[in-house]
């Protein structure tokens, strides 16, 4: 055997009836030798002894299976000759059982002369000889020796092609780099320069053709080229000419959503019904394919992008003119209906009417009742106010939320906001006007209309323009609330020592009276969102400053009720919060409390199971300072939520806060040593630590 990697040949081969002997050397020691013996005797080293008795057997099976005469003789054979005599008997024996149903256990026959002599005939007749057979062998081993031979060669072929993939690869990667050479080359079509120079925007289909093509011009103008092609002439001359394509299609398209804007205000129809806004889906509808291409004008033209804004809003603005003071006009008359009895007293005035009025009538004999009837309303106006004010402001929210929604379809960023205000510009000085003629019908119906709308507003936080809309309302009726104080000190200054001041006295109580009814009438709103606490206690605040600054002798007792409801209402609003950081903690001292207030000994609350000092070890785990410090922070935010930027209440809140706490604590501790005396159960941060974080708290914020 040559070394691995070198070429096997072929050097001798015999016919097993040429094999003489079979000589294993020596049966008593185990040697990988053997020797064939033929015309000479050849000596063989095989790899090891087993690999050298196996190969005996199949000589040994092979020439008494296959030769009838001229059998080798094996000698020196370490295995016994019995067995293999008895293998190769039951060998024959299996081989025969299998054979018998085709010879049916005939015995073999020599043949005939007759037979040799036919065949012998038949040899000559197609002259086949055994020359043949010799050549057929000779020809067999060149070809097996041709394979194996071969085997070299495959080997290099397989290489070569190792290196033309490789080389293909290459290829590939160059085909690459010169497709994204070609990409920074790119050419306008024939066909999209046509478009864009007919800017045929007549239907959708040619619309999406336009946008199409003015998205491949910018392709073309927008393409990366090699440094230095910027100087070449012919790219130049191009770009000159895709620059002038692409301003004379800006034109043309600018010009043609003028014409559609326009059509626009002819398209608004006027509407019959009270409190509707109509529907503008045909404009859109005719607006809504141009999406893409004018966001396209954004970029590539931008000042005819802001144009076409500017266009639109005009347009917009005049038409929403048109149909809000249709709309507001619609709502006083429905306004006008409900309060129809009071529409000839002097309330129908201005408040800044009745306050150049005051002077005049306090120096004739007449009643203050006479001049100046109790601004307030029946229950029943109170909720066919509230109906109407929803109802009128529901619509015009969702006027305002679609024409958002789609004005974001052609630039979903802060620009839109810019321009829904300038659409909706005139809505400012409608709802003023409306809110002149709303308090003429009675001051105090201003009260009620900001309580309405604030909690609409509260209820819409989602930042839409809408709901800053109707914030903007809600700051001008805060202005006119915050008029009563002027109102009221003019009364004072006009009734001052005269006759008729105890009708001014005797008409004070009954209108804070309807203030405090219009708070509660706000706190008690099924659809509020603020706390009915947080709301009560802002406006009884409020109303205490305002009583307090007046100093009214006869409202000193309704002052001091003012700032009892102030009062109450904070520590209502206290207590809700209060459980919130130390719920579970809360609940089982609570309910602590509770039995020893039933008659339970103190000492024996440690004895009930849900009341032992193994649960209130439990209880008292879930509360370490992070968790403390954690749900304080939760507190304040909340709180701060809750109150307006308007009040400044949230300092004197949190100073309550903190005073609860404070009294919590020492009762929780309090507990603790009672109920569970030398139990060695204690919280598990101190009062230090609890003061600590509500300082640190409010300083943060």
């Amino acid at each position: 055997m040559s070394d691995k990697g070198k070429q096997l040949t072929m050097l001798h081969s015999w016919l097993f009836k040429e094999i003489k002997l079979i000589d294993g050397i020596n049966p008593r020691k185990s040697i990988p030798e053997l020797e064939i013996t033929t015309d000479k005797t050849y000596r063989w080293e095989i790899c090891n002894v087993n690999e050298k008795e196996s190969f005996i057997r199949q000589m040994w099976k092979v020439c008494h299976r296959h030769l009838a005469s001229h059998k080798p003789e094996f000698v020196n054979i370490s295995i016994p000759v019995e067995e293999m005599e008895c293998r190769i008997s039951q060998e024959s024996e299996s081989f025969a059982g299998t054979t018998s149903n085709l010879d049916n256990k005939e015995e073999f026959h020599t043949i005939s002369p007759l037979e040799e002599n036919d065949f012998k005939n038949l040899l000559s007749k197609y002259n086949m000889s055994i020359a043949d057979a010799q050549n057929g062998k000779f020809i067999f081993q060149t070809n097996m020796q041709a394979i194996v031979g071969s085997e070299r060669q495959i080997a290099e072929l397989l290489n070569q092609l190792d290196l033309l993939l490789s080389d293909s690869i290459k290829i590939e990667e160059t085909l690459d780099t010169y497709d994204r050479l070609l990409a920074t080359c790119l050419d306008l079509s024939n066909a999209d320069f046509s478009v864009l120079s007919a800017c045929n925007l007549s239907d959708p289909k040619k619309i999406l053709e336009c946008t199409r093509a003015a998205m491949n011009l910018q392709k073309c103008i927008d393409a990366v080229v090699s440094p230095g092609m910027e100087q070449m002439v012919a790219y130049q001359e191009q770009m000159q000419l895709f620059t002038q394509l692409q301003d004379k299609f800006s034109e043309h398209f600018v010009a043609h959503l003028t014409g559609v804007f326009r059509a626009v205000v002819n398209e608004a129809k006027s509407f019959q019904d009270e409190l509707t806004m109509p529907k503008h889906d045909v404009t859109y509808g005719l607006l809504k394919p141009f999406s893409e291409l004018i966001l396209w004008l954004k970029t590539s033209v931008p000042r005819g992008y802001f144009i076409i804004l500017k266009r639109y809003a005009d347009v917009r603005r005049e038409v929403n003119r048109t149909e809000m003071g249709k709309f507001v006009s619609d709502l006083q008359v429905r306004m006008s209906k409900i309060f129809c009895s009071q529409s000839n007293t002097p309330s129908s005035v201005q408040s800044t009417d009745l306050l150049k009025m005051l002077k005049s009538y306090s120096s004739v004999s007449s009643t203050f009742h006479e001049t100046f009837p109790i601004f307030s309303i029946s229950a029943k106006e109170k909720q066919e106010m509230n109906e109407v004010i929803t109802l009128a402001f529901s619509r015009i929210e969702e006027e305002i939320a679609i024409e958002e929604k789609f004005c974001s379809c052609f630039d979903p960023n802060d620009l839109i906001r810019s321009l829904l205000s300038k659409i909706y510009s005139s809505v400012d000085e409608l709802f003023q006007s409306f809110l002149d003629y709303f308090e003429s019908k009675n001051p105090l119906l201003t009260v009620y209309l900001l309580s309405a709308l604030t909690d609409r507003a509260l209820s819409n936080e989602n930042g839409s323009y809408a709901a800053s809309v109707t914030g903007k309302i809600i700051v001008h009726l805060k202005r006119r609330f915050d008029s009563f104080m002027l109102f009221a000190q003019e009364i004072e200054l006009a009734y001052e020592n005269r006759e008729r001041r105890s009708d001014v006295d005797r008409w004070y109580p009954n209108f804070v009276n309807s203030l405090w009814d219009g708070i509660e009438v706000a706190a008690t709103d099924p659809n509020g969102k603020s706390p009915a606490s947080i709301v009560r206690m802002e406006n009884y605040h409020v109303l205490h400053s305002i009583l307090s600054q007046l100093k009214i002798a006869c409202l000193v007792s309704m002052r001091k009720e003012t700032k009892e409801k102030y009062f109450a209402a904070m520590n209502a609003y206290v207590k809700e919060i209060m459980g919130k950081p130390f719920e579970k903690l809360q609940i089982f001292f609570d309910n602590v409390s509770r039995f020893i207030d039933q008659g339970m000994k103190a000492e024996d609350i440690s004895y009930q199971q849900a009341f032992n000092r193994q649960e209130l070890r439990r209880i008292v785990g879930f509360y370490p300072l992070s968790e403390v410090r954690r749900g304080i922070e939760q507190l304040y935010d909340t709180t701060e939520q809750h109150l307006s930027d308007e009040k400044h209440l949230l300092q004197v809140i949190w100073r309550n806060v903190q005073n609860e706490f404070i009294r919590q604590y020492k009762k929780y501790e309090h507990l603790i040593n009672t109920c569970y005396p030398n139990s060695n159960i204690q919280m598990e941060f101190s009062l230090d630590d609890l003061l600590s974080c509500l300082s640190e708290i409010a300083r943060q914020h």
